[in-house]
């Protein structure tokens, strides 16, 4: 291009050099564009392992609690919830097995091999069941250990995809160095060639490109607007949108990496309150193993006490020992497992017979059941403590004519009411109670309404609500509203 014998026109060789310049920006630009979308899509193909290992332990778990509910109860649709939730399970496993890298492709294959285990343990379990063989209880257990075994391995496959990670942005900085070489070798080509050019151009042509080559290290201190250098023609204003356009991508590129560091840093924070919660769990598991007593002896004392009651004719002693027992054992056998309706209200009949004899008329209780109530399946233990709530907080100060009306009623839903013609209270008061419930962990200073909203949320979700409704002076009423499904029940409660 230099070359005496082969001279040629100004307009000719500026116009041959800016294209060789365009082709090698573009050429910088291309691969920087392959690179950042190679390792973008490696990147994301990690991120949906994230997602796909935490889908397949999340389904596995629900698998687990639809197995075991229906060992325990024989529902088919607990069945039909099983089988939708492990093949669910199979599609993530599917997923992490064709995501894995050919070094970890064995790894996540043999995660595969022990849930067709589990799934051909809890088949094994569910014949048992069904023909009642006397080795279902070692069939059962071998189904849970194999559960326990799988739920063991979150950590372990957890760390495989973490160091799938780590490779790739080793990878990514090993890519950054190479490019950022082959980068450096064109530019100092470029850098020769605009040299030699530069003795053979004139000074007008000159001046610009020294300009240029010193707002270059501009970039170096965080400023990237190359737009205000000042020239005279077109061709020096198309290299310096070339080189604006690399520098927007360099920036574009260090607020990607610091967004990357940022995601990381939330998700080691999620980790932690996920510890501290479940450390607060393990806390409270610890209380209740040791607020527990002996039920068999304290059963045992209460039919000591009710047959000597009978020897002795004193029958309404006996049989408030007898109404105390059966409240107790329901208490026992229901308090962190399922009830249904029926058993509710007959428990809390036997409560309110306790509490008639120990009020005589000051609180008068009364039962309202519309026909075809459903007896649906309910948490045990639901109704009773807004029926003790309302005789600890609402009649607390009630001398006479007190009254409590526990009401169920059916129409669209199933609605469950307890109200009391006490003291009430305001709105903000109300609010402050459930708060201070939370806060106390539904400590027995506290009305205890948080513990029963949690409770109706954490079975019914969506499907079911609390309301409350209280006045000063106007009495305190609590109403769950439950929507029920034709295959949710199979009786009806007599009225």
């Amino acid at each position: 291009m230099f070359n005496n014998n082969n001279k040629m026109s100004f307009n000719r060789s500026i116009t041959k050099l800016h294209l060789i310049l365009v082709f090698i920006f573009t050429l910088l630009v291309l691969l920087a564009f392959f690179f950042n979308r190679t390792e973008v899509s490696m990147y994301e193909r990690t991120l949906h392992m994230y997602s796909n290992l935490s889908g397949f332990y999340s389904t596995l778990e629900q698998s687990n609690q639809n197995a075991r509910s229906y060992l325990y109860s024989g529902s088919v649709n607990e069945l039909n919830t099983y089988n939708t939730t492990i093949e669910e399970s199979r599609m993530y496993a599917t997923r992490l097995y064709e995501q894995a890298d050919e070094q970890t492709k064995w790894k996540f294959e043999l995660l595969d091999h022990m849930l067709d285990m589990h799934e051909s343990s809890a088949k094994a379990s569910f014949e048992t069941m069904q023909s009642r063989q006397a080795s279902d209880q070692a069939v059962y257990q071998q189904f849970s250990e194999e559960y326990e075994l799988i739920r063991s391995t979150f950590t372990k496959y957890y760390n495989i995809v973490d160091n799938q990670v780590v490779l790739h942005l080793k990878n990514i900085k090993i890519s950054e160095r190479y490019l950022l070489g082959f980068a450096l070798c064109i530019a100092g080509v470029v850098i020769v060639v605009l040299l030699q050019y530069a003795r053979r151009s004139v000074r007008f042509i000159t001046t610009p490109i020294a300009t240029i080559i010193e707002h270059i290290n501009s970039i170096k201190e965080g400023d990237y607007d190359l737009s205000k250098i000042n020239n005279r023609f077109v061709e020096i204003d198309t290299l310096c949108l070339a080189l604006e356009d690399m520098a927007s991508k360099v920036k574009q590129n260090i607020q990607n990496e610091q967004e990357k560091v940022w995601l990381q840093h939330q998700l080691f924070e999620q980790e932690k309150e996920n510890l501290k919660k479940d450390e607060l769990l393990a806390q409270s598991e610890l209380r209740m193993l040791q607020n527990q007593i002996n039920p068999h002896f304290l059963f045992n004392t209460m039919n000591i006490i009710y047959k000597s009651a009978q020897r002795e004719e004193a029958f309404v002693t006996s049989d408030i020992v007898s109404k105390t027992s059966e409240v107790l054992r329901y208490g026992l056998d229901k308090a962190n497992h399922m009830s249904d309706l029926k058993g509710e209200l007959e428990s809390i009949q036997s409560y309110i017979y306790i509490q008639e004899k120990r009020f005589g008329n000051r609180i008068r209780f009364l039962f309202e059941v519309d026909e075809f109530v459903p007896n649906i399946p309910i948490p045990g233990l639901l109704i009773q403590p807004l029926v003790e709530n309302a005789v600890i907080h609402g009649l607390k100060d009630t001398t006479k004519d007190g009254e409590i009306l526990i009401k169920v009623s059916y129409q669209d839903a199933l609605c469950i009411c307890v109200s009391d013609n006490g003291i009430g209270m305001e709105s903000l008061q109300l609010e402050e109670q459930v708060i201070q419930d939370f806060k106390t962990n539904h400590s027995k200073s506290g009305l205890g309404l948080y513990n029963v909203i949690q409770r109706v949320k954490k079975f019914y979700g969506k499907g079911a609500s609390v309301s409350f409704q209280s006045y000063p002076d106007c009495g305190f009423e609590v109403c769950i509203e439950i929507e029920v499904e034709e295959n949710d029940y199979v009786s009806f409660i007599d009225n």
